[in-house]
């Protein structure tokens, strides 16, 4: 992966400036420039009020029934004018975050999903839950920043409007705004300090909560089955307290820049007064200048105090953004080197993949385990051609499913070459049940061609794989069922070979994609495959497999190995690749 410029503000901008590049941009920038015009109506507007606020009250004073009748009717239809243009303003602004998010999200998914990013982000420790981040996080991101970034503008263009009102009333009202401003932006900073490392601690152990908890609902039956709900308890209580004990810190905190805010705002109500009051006193300012210089020092003392009010919302912005960037910079600037270039094994080599050609082959492939970089296979090299059906057994550890990922292209710790045809003529099935949401028809043709969805080709191969009873127990092709729990492990798998039976690859390579049946499944499914063109690869150790096969790759455990046409089960220790193979 390049190297990448972590500072902050670079981060923060290379998530934020990329959707001003994109085929949004100008809906976007619609969006905004109708935002600024808002912007600029406003503070006209605020301007405009504080001087019929200024007349409002010196009639008052005074005692000018009809020049106080006049004030408050301009007074009435500068609130009318006002709330129509905050309304707008803020409607814009949700629109142009929800349209900024829809974006975002999707280019992120997109970069994530491709050049198998996502298990690139899976094994970074910084980088967790990214499902959080694809969601709450980028919600937050877009919305904040917009909302920040208004919050800027609108405060520069109160400040620069206000200022000459302060100053024509009396220099002090600004300089008294300036050091009262800098000293409270000083204190909370100060104060607050520890709040974005917490919020982003906060952020990571919600999440790891609620991850946990989804892992409670998922895996309920084995829960049950192994009666293990005291454990699965303790284990949740303590990420809860740990979210607790986090957010009391936060808490803490809290209440040291609440006292410091509180006080800050209510001496801002008197600071003005106390400075224009002598003036007053001495006649040189009627009474409605006391109230004028009350409500344009507040809009300038806010402009000059953003930090003191929005800091909470800048701690919490801040780990946002440090979450979402550590994202980008996993899955989308690190996406175009090749996953396994960027793991290299010991000796500096890595495994090179390539999808090309019709047969499956490994050449000089050795395969370490990832922590300890202990030897699973040494020097393989071998050739399937599509004429072969070739069985991989071995102990528990010795590397099958290592030499399965690697096919796949999803294991990098090792070095070596490997080979298969491009991903239309090539499948994986692995031990594992995948299941997607929706009907299943949609589960049957998840990520195949087209042109496999004949209605009358899904039943034959359904009832080939003796699934043709479940689905009218289910109600048909096309109810929509969560089938993790509707169907068994072992109809899962039938199941994933079905959408092998229906896509016709060139090569299947199966790991253990018969583990959840019995012996008369195995061979009931062995023999479908067997009638068919397909060649296969399996992983895996059950005895009825063998006759299925033309050949045997025994892995012994110690990275050695030998093909034979049937298994011996003494797999000798020996050099790999000698001529006795």
């Amino acid at each position: 992966m390049p190297a990448v410029d972590r500072s902050p503000w670079r981060r923060f901008l290379a998530v934020a400036l990329p959707v001003f590049r994109s085929e949004i941009r100008w809906k976007l920038w619609g969006g905004l420039a109708l935002v600024i015009g808002c912007l600029l109506a406003m503070s006209g507007l605020n301007v405009f009020n504080n001087y019929v606020n200024r007349d409002f009250f010196t009639a008052l004073e005074q005692k000018q029934s009809n020049r106080f009748a006049l004030a408050a009717g301009i007074y009435l239809a500068v609130f009318v004018v006002s709330t129509a243009v905050v309304v707008l303003k803020q409607y814009t602004e949700e629109r142009c975050g929800l349209l900024w998010r829809q974006w975002l999200t999707t280019y992120l998914l997109d970069k994530y999903l491709a050049d198998r990013a996502y298990l690139r982000v899976d094994r970074q420790e910084d980088v967790d839950n990214p499902d959080q981040r694809l969601t709450e996080d980028v919600k937050t991101f877009t919305a904040t920043t917009l909302s920040f970034g208004t919050i800027l503008l609108n405060s520069a263009l109160t400040m620069f409007a206000f200022l000459g009102v302060l100053w024509s009333i009396t220099p002090w009202l600004v300089l008294t705004a300036v050091a009262y401003a800098v000293f409270g932006t000083l204190m909370t900073v100060l104060i607050g300090r520890r709040l974005v490392n917490l919020n982003y601690l906060q952020l990571k152990k919600e999440a790891d909560l609620r991850y946990r908890l989804v892992q409670v609902r998922q895996q309920d039956e084995l829960i049950a089955l192994n009666r293990s709900e005291p454990s699965e308890r303790g284990d949740v209580v303590r990420r809860l307290a740990a979210v607790v004990g986090n957010y009391l810190s936060i808490i803490k905190v809290n209440r040291n820049l609440g006292l410091f805010a509180n006080g800050y705002n209510y001496v801002t109500q008197i600071l003005p007064v106390l400075v224009v009051a002598p003036l007053y006193l001495r006649g040189e300012v009627p009474f409605g200048v006391m109230t004028q210089s009350a409500a344009a020092f507040g809009f300038v003392l806010s402009a000059f105090s953003v930090i003191v009010t929005e800091f909470q919302r800048v701690s919490s912005f801040a780990a946002v953004a440090s979450r979402l960037s550590s994202l980008w910079e996993a899955s989308v600037e690190g996406a175009a080197p090749a996953l396994a270039a960027a793991t290299p094994s010991a000796d500096g080599r890595a495994i090179r993949h390539s999808f090309g050609g019709d047969v499956v082959q490994f050449v000089g492939l050795t395969l370490v385990t990832p922590r300890d970089g202990q030897e699973l296979i040494r020097e393989l090299t071998l050739q399937v051609p599509p004429s072969l059906r070739l069985l991989v057994t071995g102990p528990n550890g010795a590397g099958k499913s290592a030499l399965f990922k690697a096919a796949a292209g999803v294991w990098w710790w090792g070095r070596g070459e490997v080979s298969v045809p491009e991903s239309g003529k090539v499948m994986f099935l692995p031990h594992g049940a995948y299941a997607v949401p929706g009907t299943l028809r949609q589960q049957l043709l998840h990520g195949l061609p087209p042109e496999c969805g004949d209605e009358a080709e899904i039943r034959r191969v359904l009832a080939e794989v003796k699934l043709d009873t479940a689905l009218e127990q289910v109600g048909g092709l096309d109810v929509e069922r969560d089938w993790i729990k509707v169907l068994s492990k072992g109809q899962l798998q039938r199941l994933g070979l079905a959408r092998v039976l229906l896509a016709k690859p060139t090569f299947a390579l199966l790991d253990g994609a018969t583990t959840a049946l019995d012996s008369f499944w195995v061979q009931t499914l062995y023999n479908v495959l067997r009638d068919t063109e397909i060649a296969y690869v399996t992983f895996g150790d059950h005895p009825d497999l063998v006759p299925y096969h033309d050949l045997t790759l025994e892995l012994c455990g110690d990275g050695s190995w030998r093909v034979e046409r049937e298994p011996t089960g003494t797999c000798p220790v020996r050099p790999a690749g000698s001529d006795d193979d």
